[in-house]
């Protein structure tokens, strides 16, 4: 047994077009799942926002009468 068969082998099909090609497109799907994450946090802010805008205008005018009774009555 010769010490040829010994060495390790270089992959062949490394740095061909096709690998390339997949691993492209491996990289793209990744960035875009990130994207797509990003961009639900962004939608769930949004949405948060819109709620926390919706409550004080609600309940805005009771909570400043409260205070104003409070200061009053000081």
């Amino acid at each position: 047994m010769s010490n040829d068969s010994l060495q390790p082998c270089a992959n062949e099909f490394e740095n061909t077009p096709i690998v390339d090609a997949e691993m492209s497109d491996v990289a793209n799907e990744r960035r875009f799942e990130l994207g797509q994450g990003l961009v639900e946090y962004a939608l769930i802010i949004a949405l948060v926002a819109i709620v926390v805008i919706a409550a004080l205008l609600l309940l805005g005018p009771a909570i400043a009468n409260t205070f104003n009774n409070i200061t009053h009555n000081l």
